[in-house]
């Protein structure tokens, strides 16, 4: 399956450069908060649990021995550590941040972190870049894994920058996106539709003729399409920009009152690059999809499953 690609906006000051770590394996947590995959409280807004997990986080930095916390951002390399290194191109962000001043060298300290922080963390990548008067920052990305349908991304970024003879600066960001709640008005309404219509747009190179679209009428198959979409989470456009097409095309999801009649809503659920899917009703367009079930791919697959219907999903 297709992945989706993070945007990532780089902060720091001067050029900085990013450099992913091999793929790994993340270890489950056993903690309810920042480690755990599932939700602490239902009591809680996505935005309310984006920052709560952000200061479990940030609380779970493993602090360097000898180090120091300090009040505010130093002022080395000219304020370089005032703002994280990159930030998810996301604006449903929480980004809480903490300093410290600790002995050592810069890669010593983040030899130390490597070792010492939380398991649940995956180490998911560096980066290195210059700030004022030519001083070098270093940085790596933590990982913890997403919550299906409520925190997308949960991060922590280990800046580090020379202070001074075998001294270190050191900025720690807990980063945690959060999903918004489906808007009242993207949800299908299921009492008015009694068909829905799937049509699987043709390859951009024609080497494969798509089937002919099909309409199901059936009460039970109709209403799995619109719970189908109706349960996918909002996306935030953001992360969605310099997707690229692979030619995949797209499955779209017709909804009406019946065969033919006009459409109530629209659901274009593409297979490219990103898999994102665009939800039309009433003129309003709607962004759904994200990591996880809601991936396009995914998406398809089981829309095609909940009509009765064999059709090969491209790129699956």
């Amino acid at each position: 399956m297709l992945a989706l690609t993070t945007m990532l906006t780089l902060a720091g000051a001067g050029c900085a450069a990013v450099h992913a770590a091999g793929p790994t394996k993340v270890a489950a947590a056993h903690v309810t908060a920042p480690g755990s995959s599932r939700p602490a409280t239902t009591d809680l807004s996505p935005k309310q649990r984006a920052e709560a997990d952000a200061a479990g986080i940030l609380a779970a930095f493993a602090v360097p021995p000898g180090a120091a916390r300090l009040t505010q951002a130093p002022s080395a390399g000219g304020g370089a550590l005032k703002k994280p290194p990159q930030a998810p191109g996301d604006s449903d962000l929480i980004d809480k941040a903490a300093w410290y001043r600790a002995p050592g060298t810069p890669q010593a300290v983040l030899a130390w972190e490597s070792h010492h922080a939380p398991k649940s963390f995956a180490r998911t990548g560096s980066g290195s870049g210059s700030a004022a008067g030519g001083v070098s920052f270093r940085f790596d990305m933590y990982a913890l894994p997403a919550i299906t349908r409520l925190l997308d991304s949960r991060g922590m970024l280990v800046e580090v920058i020379p202070a001074g003879a075998n001294t270190t600066d050191v900025r720690v960001d807990a980063q945690v996106t959060w999903v918004p709640a489906r808007a009242a008005a993207s949800m299908i309404s299921s009492g008015d539709v009694h068909a829905a219509t799937l049509t699987l747009a043709p390859l951009a190179n024609g080497h494969s003729k798509p089937p002919k679209s099909v309409s199901v009428t059936a009460k039970a198959k109709v209403a799995a399409l619109v719970k189908l979409v109706n349960t996918m989470q909002s996306a935030s456009p953001a992360i969605y920009a310099g997707c690229q097409p692979n030619g995949y095309g797209a499955l779209t999801l017709t909804f009406a009152a019946q065969p033919g009649a006009h459409a109530l809503a629209a659901a274009a659920i593409s297979l490219d690059a990103c898999e994102y899917t665009t939800l039309t009703i009433g003129g309003h367009h709607y962004n759904l999809g994200g990591p996880g079930p809601d991936y396009g791919h995914g998406v398809a697959v089981k829309a095609t499953r909940a009509a009765g219907l064999t059709w090969k999903i491209p790129g699956y």
